[in-house]
């Protein structure tokens, strides 16, 4: 049968032009795909239990924690003039070996504090470096605690220099070169007090849109389905569209991790340490965009469920005897729900709104083709 519209589809209701439904279908995915990146800057960067755990991830990739040793003993020589120390340990005649000493000490400790890195003890100060570090980034951003900034300079930092004490230990270096470890040694400057205005605006305008983005997307993908002339394919042409948005999401994560590999990779041996930093980081972008189109796989399914095609007959004859009942019809939805929910990569609901709108949505579909094929069904059962 032809998927043209229905002739009665319409009778009735006010229906609008086929154009008007495409602007409402195409203007709610682009606000859909904002939407989706802007629940993914709520979720994990200003959200700092889902941030330790991303840094925590961080931290178990081999070439993060080659790139943090690397840095760690460079940041204690640099800061720390260990071949002088070495050299007033020394008796009088071997004093001169504390350069070559430091030298060699340099080269192989990088090797050793990856190995501590992976140990408990590191793991555990990496997690509470990074959850003050970010407990005082969120208040800073939204202005809870702006007087935060003075402790270093105006600059926000993530302040590694107890790493760097635990590391001299770690080295068997002399308590001497712990106390020389300056108190603004290790500190990696996130932002300057200068951008805080625009982190601060930015981080207002995402706690004001995480609501309202979805719930204009929910409306105007409804409103295209309500004024079409026929329903279903629209229902049809919104789940590509989800599908599609998905797919661009995921093309905008990759494109966005190499684009950030060569702004921040200063160097050619720390490109895998920014890539895997930058993939990790956006891992709940890429589980939102799987999960939409999860979304979108659904409703193109769902309308061609409720279709005129024979493929689409065949299906709804078959569950007609479950369908038809209402408990064994909501049985097999909850079932089905219970399904999609496990399988659906990166499926969520953190707002009780969204999830409000989820369960509306969803009854609607299963009375609705429970009501379609419980027709059909007394229709066949007249003629026989």
């Amino acid at each position: 049968m032809s998927e043209s519209a229905d002739p009665t589809a319409s009778a009735g209701r006010r229906t609008a032009p086929g154009w008007v439904v495409w602007v409402m279908i195409v203007l709610a995915t682009i606000i859909g795909v904002g939407a989706t990146l802007n629940s993914w800057v709520d979720g994990q960067v200003l959200d700092t239990d889902q941030w330790v755990s991303a840094t925590d991830d961080m931290l178990a990739d081999d070439d993060v924690r080659d790139a943090l040793s690397l840095y760690l003993v460079g940041e204690l020589f640099r800061t720390v003039d260990v071949a002088g120390e070495l050299e007033a340990l020394l008796p009088g005649p071997t004093s001169p070996l504390a350069g070559p000493i430091a030298a060699t000490l340099q080269s192989d400790a990088v090797g050793l504090v990856d190995q501590a890195l992976g140990t408990e003890q590191f793991r555990s100060l990496w997690s509470d470096v990074n959850r003050t570090a970010h407990t005082a980034f969120v208040r800073v951003v939204r202005g809870e605690d702006g007087a935060l900034l003075s402790t270093s300079g105006g600059a926000f930092v993530i302040d590694l220099r107890e790493m760097l004490v635990r590391v001299t230990d770690r080295l068997g270096l002399p308590g001497t070169v712990v106390d020389r470890i300056p108190e603004d040694a290790g500190q990696l400057v996130v932002f300057e007090s200068g951008q805080l205005d625009k982190v601060q605006q930015a981080v207002r305008a995402i706690d004001l849109m995480s609501l309202y983005l979805f719930i204009l997307v929910v409306v105007l993908y409804s409103a295209a389905v309500i004024v079409a002339v026929d329903r279903r394919v629209a229902l049809r042409n919104v789940g590509v569209a989800v599908f599609v948005g998905s797919v661009l999401l995921l093309v905008a994560q990759r494109v966005g991790i190499d684009i950030s590999v060569d702004h921040l990779a200063r160097a050619e041996d720390g490109r895998s340490a920014v890539k895997s930093i930058v993939s990790i980081a956006t891992t709940l972008l890429n589980e939102l965009a799987w999960a939409w189109l999860a979304v979108g796989a659904v409703i193109v399914a769902y309308s061609l469920l409720i279709g005129p095609s024979r493929e689409a007959l065949v299906v709804r004859k078959f569950i007609a005897p479950v369908m038809t009942r209402p408990v064994g019809a909501w049985a097999l939805a909850l079932g089905a729900l219970g399904l999609y929910l496990v399988l659906a990569p990166g499926f969520s609901i953190h707002h009780w709104i969204p999830a409000v709108v989820f369960v509306a949505l969803f009854v609607t579909a299963v009375e609705s083709l429970r009501r379609q094929i419980s027709r059909e069904h007394a229709v066949a059962r007249s003629e026989l």
